[in-house]
C-alpha cells in the first residue's frame, strides 16, 4: 500500500504544530504560533484584538499539548486572570487548527470543553459627580496619551478600541470642524458594526495636537483601560460610554443618531440613510458637546 494511503501514516501540517493519524491527533500551539498569527493578521482583525488573542496563548496554553476535551478543562483549571480573554483564544486556535486539516468532530469536542462566557447587561451608568470628579483626576495625570484617550472617549461615546485608533490615526489637517465642535474619520469595522466617524469638543482637539508620534505609538486600548482602572475614583471607559449615549438621550438625541455617533451603526446601512445620519448626528451632537463643555466648567477647567 503507497505510504500516503496507509491508515497509520502520520502526517505533520504545519511543521510540528499538527499531526493526526488513525489513533492520534494533537494541537501543538508553539508549533502553530507563526503560522497563527498570519492567520489572524489575514483576516483583517484589530491588531490589539489580534496581539491579545496570541498574548492570552503565550500566556496559558504555551508549550501544552492538546489532545484531548480535558486538556482544554485542565488548562482553564489552572487559569486564575484572564479567563475572558483565553475563551475567544482557544477557539480562534481551534478554528485554525481545523483550517489546517484537523478532524471536524475531534475539533467541535474541543470546543464543547471551552467554558461558555457569561453574558449580563450591566446597567450600571456614571452620575455627573462621576464624571466631574474624574474630569478632575484625570487633569493631573502625567501621561498625556491617557488624558486624551479618556476625554476622547466622553467626548465621542466609542469603544475605548476605537478612540485609540482614532488617537494612533489622528492628523489635524484631516479633521473637520463644524459648528464648534470637530469629525474626525475613524473607519474601524468590527463584527457587524463599523464605527465611521468620531465627534469631539475643542478642549480634546487641543490635546490631540499636542500628542508626539512616539506617544501616540505607546498607547493601547489594554494600557489606557489599565491605566484608567489604577486611578481611585474614574470611572472606566466603558461607562462613559454608557454614560454619554444616556446623556445623549436624555438632551433629545434620536436614539438612532446616538448609535451612529458612539458606532453602532450596522454594515449593511445603505449610503442614502448613512447621509441622513451623517447629517443628523451634525445637527444633534452640539447638544451633548454643549454638555460636556459645562461639565469641564464644573471641573474647572
Amino acid at each position: 500500500m503507497p505510504r500516503s494511503c496507509s491508515p497509520d501514516y502520520e502526517y505533520d501540517l504545519g511543521h510540528i504544530g499538527l499531526t493526526r493519524n488513525s489513533q492520534h491527533q494533537e494541537i501543538n500551539y508553539k508549533g502553530l504560533r507563526e503560522e497563527f498569527i498570519a492567520w489572524l493578521q489575514s483576516k483583517g482583525l484589530n491588531k490589539y484584538y489580534a496581539k491579545g488573542l496570541v498574548s492570552s496563548l503565550d500566556r496559558h496554553v504555551k508549550d501544552k499539548r492538546i489532545k484531548e476535551a480535558m486538556d482544554i478543562v485542565n488548562i482553564f483549571a489552572n487559569v486564575e486572570g484572564g479567563r475572558h480573554e483565553l475563551i475567544p483564544a482557544l477557539h480562534a486556535l481551534l478554528s485554525f487548527a481545523r483550517l489546517k486539516g484537523a478532524d471536524r468532530a475531534w475539533i467541535e469536542a474541543l470546543k464543547e470543553a471551552i467554558p461558555k462566557r457569561e453574558i449580563g447587561v450591566d446597567l450600571k451608568i456614571p452620575s455627573e459627580d462621576d464624571i466631574v470628579r474624574s474630569l478632575r483626576i484625570v487633569e493631573k495625570v502625567d501621561l498625556l496619551r491617557h488624558r486624551v484617550a479618556f476625554n476622547l472617549a466622553l467626548d465621542s461615546g466609542l469603544r475605548l478600541t476605537e478612540t485609540v485608533k482614532l488617537i494612533d490615526d489622528f492628523k489635524a489637517d484631516a479633521v473637520e470642524k463644524t459648528e464648534g465642535f470637530y469629525v474626525a474619520c475613524a473607519g474601524m469595522f468590527r463584527k457587524s458594526k463599523v464605527a465611521y466617524y468620531g465627534f469631539f469638543t475643542e478642549y480634546t482637539m487641543r490635546l490631540l495636537k499636542q500628542l508626539s508620534e512616539d506617544e501616540k505609538k505607546c498607547l493601547t486600548d489594554k494600557n489606557a483601560g489599565k491605566y484608567v482602572q489604577k486611578l481611585s475614583g474614574v470611572v472606566r471607559c466603558k461607562y462613559l460610554r454608557k454614560f454619554a449615549f444616556d446623556k445623549m438621550i436624555e438632551l433629545g438625541v434620536p436614539e438612532s443618531v446616538a448609535d451612529f455617533i458612539e458606532g453602532r451603526t450596522p454594515k449593511t446601512i445603505g449610503a442614502k440613510h448613512y447621509m441622513i445620519l451623517l447629517r443628523q448626528a451634525k445637527q444633534y451632537y452640539p447638544r451633548y458637546a454643549g454638555y460636556v463643555i459645562e461639565l469641564r466648567r464644573k471641573a474647572h477647567y
